[in-house]
């Protein structure tokens, strides 16, 4: 890795190395929502499942605080008899565990 501009900085390493990717619900492609919960870690290129989001939907919003994940609204069911939802619910990592 090359040496910020600042010049200071041996030994330290690309944020990226300290982050994990969440990705949560979905589709099918039979266009029926599921609760799927994956996580990524680019420093170990590996997918783990997790707990399935006890909502099933798609087009979700989600954000981070306090050491959980939190995912908000988007829609249930098939697309053809989609539904809109304002559910949260909370993965809390240390537990692995989901709630509302």
């Amino acid at each position: 890795m090359q040496k910020p501009a600042n010049g200071k900085g041996y030994g330290k390493r690309p944020l990226w190395q300290w982050i994990v990717i969440y990705v949560v619900g979905g589709v099918t492609n039979a266009a029926i929502t599921v609760g799927t919960c994956e996580r990524y870690d680019p420093a170990t290129d590996t997918w783990t499942a997790l707990a399935a989001l006890p909502t099933a939907r798609v087009h979700v919003a989600g954000t981070s605080a306090g050491g959980k994940v939190y995912v908000t609204g988007g829609t249930t069911g098939s697309y053809s008899t989609s539904t809109g939802t304002t559910t949260v619910e909370a993965f809390s990592p240390s537990t692995a565990a989901w709630a509302a």
